[in-house]
């Protein structure tokens, strides 16, 4: 169960990735600072980061 969970985390995260990836020409434009700051005051987000 613990191989499964943390083998469909890594795949989530991926598939995530790819989706920047391609759509590159949209994150451009993206303004990363704001990104940074809400996913700094989800303690959950940092609490997988430390782990």
């Amino acid at each position: 169960m613990k191989t499964w969970v943390r083998t469909s985390m890594y795949q989530e995260c991926f598939t995530n990735l790819s989706i920047l990836h391609i759509e590159k020409d949209v994150t451009k434009n993206m303004d990363t600072d704001c990104i940074l700051n809400e996913f700094s005051k989800s303690s959950r987000m940092m609490d997988k980061l430390i782990k």
